[in-house]
């Protein structure tokens, strides 16, 4: 098993929901969908410059995320 570390944050509720749908159907678990999500999110932010993301907590629109995280349940 990979070194792994602890990344925590807080996410909206729909988020959650959703978070917790996507584990329910998919059988994947939640550490493992948001690892997975997280990757996927970076892969394309390093591919399309999006990778000169800000510091500022909240610098993306939850609607940009999301999209994110539906690619992934597809």
């Amino acid at each position: 098993m990979p070194n792994l570390q602890l990344a925590s944050t807080k996410i909206p509720a729909e988020l959650m929901d959703r978070l917790k749908r996507f584990t329910e159907l998919s059988g994947v678990n939640q550490s493992a969908a948001i690892r997975q999500a997280i990757e996927q999110f970076l892969d394309s932010a390093e591919s399309t410059g999006l990778a000169q993301l800000t510091q500022r907590e909240g610098s993306f629109k939850p609607s940009e995320l999301v999209a994110r995280v539906d690619a992934i349940g597809r």
